[in-house]
């Protein structure tokens, strides 16, 4: 009977879906094989998927997490990103072990899509419209650039924006409330992020008062949680006693100078936003293909909805002033904020617009706009990513220039419970485990685990590397416990 009663329930959700469905299956397959296959190729790292699948470890058997992978001295890894989705996910990796952050990040991009599907069908009762904004996202080079490098918690987080919006549309003030404070909990910026995005839907649903009185209350929770986190708790919890991670200094010194600089100097922040503050040429043009490919994907739809500038414009800010060049890019997960306000906001506009046929013209752009911003970005950039990590069109996606079943066969005879030191692209197979350090720290490791052919060797080079491999085997205190072309493991001898 209850089996009877779950199926009924499960075909009443899909059947009338079955599109939307069909969708998420087929995209389901692509980012798995973006994902997943680079994983199993080791073109994943330490920094992040490393750390936060050790982090995974340590919350799912009760223990903080000291950063022991990438720092020589512990400090709680909460001081670097007041990340809580790592705490909440942590029991699934029990289940789904290394592979657990990859899995959830999919399966919220693809739930993000179905909310985004649901949204616009309520709001404009045309499922084609409806489909082409699911597409709109899915095909977002945002996300495409976040499967391509390792997992952050703010991908899943921000897959909540649809279903905030769908709750809005549905008039649950409840709903929503809560919906916003679970985005907040993933990194200490998204509540930054929420307070604009609070503010832009207290505009958006200015009719609603429910809504807008929610959103407003929302927006001063978000702000005082962001307080709560930058000032008290982060400080609380580093070594050093207070916040160390402020990184626009082309603004000023802190959080406070920033805001003042914004209001005393408006023409100098503007230039800033387009500016390279960098000093280096070679990032000259990264902001220009930043704002390109965000233009092509929605944009230029979205300055008709001001909610939405509300919303995306201290983004633009963040992203900009920041001071790590890498940060402005189309690359990793650096846009992915973006992808679903984009979309949202872009079918907020279209759906304003009068008549079917332009309607369906300006959806069928968008759809072509995000597909071509992807394909850009798998293709050729300003701002040059490892293109094989996400070209899965190509061989070289699928190939790696050592043998990787016989890596994963020495690294799967490797004790569960032994502390190891591992090559950055090593450490998220080996880090499901209470110690693992990225070499060159090694301090009581039993292994040590490096390739003579394997190029990402951060944060030291090739020399750093031979050298220190063959100073530790000259100590006489380690052997050589499997050698061959692919990959060397030291043992430490008893």
């Amino acid at each position: 009977m209850v089996l009877t009663r779950f199926q009924t329930t499960i075909k009443s959700h899909i059947q009338p879906h079955q599109p939307a469905w069909l969708i998420i299956a087929v995209f389901a397959l692509i980012y798995g094989l973006i994902a997943f296959v680079n994983h199993h190729l080791f073109k994943t790292f330490a920094l992040d998927l490393g750390v936060y699948t050790n982090a995974l470890y340590d919350y799912a058997h009760g223990q903080f997490n000291d950063k022991s992978v990438f720092k020589p001295i512990a400090e709680n890894l909460l001081s670097d990103h007041f990340d809580l989705y790592l705490i909440a996910f942590s029991p699934l990796s029990y289940l789904l072990g290394e592979y657990t952050l990859q899995t959830i990040q999919i399966v919220f991009i693809l739930s993000g899509s179905l909310g985004l599907y649901k949204l616009i069908e309520l709001k404009s009762g045309n499922k084609i419209l409806a489909l082409t904004a699911q597409l709109s996202l899915l095909l977002s080079f945002a996300v495409f650039a976040s499967l391509s490098f390792d997992y952050h918690s703010n991908v899943p987080a921000v897959m909540l924006l649809p279903w905030i919006f769908l709750a809005a549309e549905k008039n649950k003030p409840y709903q929503l409330a809560l919906l916003i404070a679970l985005v907040c909990i993933a990194k200490e910026s998204l509540p930054l992020m929420m307070f604009f995005v609070c503010l832009g839907m207290a505009i958006e649903y200015r009719g609603n008062t429910k809504i807008r009185q929610t959103s407003v209350l929302m927006a001063l929770v978000c702000i005082s949680y962001f307080l709560l986190v930058m000032k008290v708790i982060m400080p609380a919890l580093a070594n050093s006693g207070t916040y160390e991670h402020f990184k626009y200094h082309a603004l000023g010194n802190n959080y406070g100078d920033a805001l003042m600089y914004v209001f005393q100097h408006p023409l100098e922040f503007i230039q800033t936003l387009f500016n390279n503050h960098s000093g280096k040429p070679e990032f000259d043009y990264v902001k220009a293909e930043t704002y390109a490919f965000l233009l092509v994907s929605g944009a230029w739809l979205m300055v008709w909805r001001p909610a939405f500038l509300v919303m995306s414009l201290p983004l633009l800010v963040m992203k900009m002033c920041y001071d790590d060049p890498a940060i402005w890019s189309i690359d990793t997960h650096y846009s992915i904020e973006f992808a679903p306000i984009l979309a949202i906001g872009a079918y907020f506009a279209i759906l304003k617009t009068r008549g079917p046929f332009l309607q369906y013209m300006f959806a069928l752009l968008m759809v072509m706009g995000c597909l071509s911003a992807t394909l850009r970005y798998m293709d050729n950039t300003v701002y040059w990513h490892d293109y094989s990590r996400v070209r899965l069109y190509q061989k070289s996606h699928y190939v790696k220039n050592y043998d990787v079943n016989v890596v994963h066969q020495q690294l799967d005879r490797i004790p569960k419970d032994a502390v190891v030191s591992a090559q950055t692209p090593f450490v998220p197979h080996l880090a499901y485990r209470d110690k693992c350090y990225t070499f060159p720290i090694v301090k009581e490791a039993e292994y040590i685990i490096v390739s003579p052919k394997e190029e990402a060797m951060y944060p030291i080079i090739r020399e750093e590397m031979d050298q220190q491999i063959s100073d530790t085997l000259q100590t006489g205190r380690w052997k050589r416990h499997f050698s061959d072309s692919n990959i060397l493991i030291l043992k430490r001898l008893k």
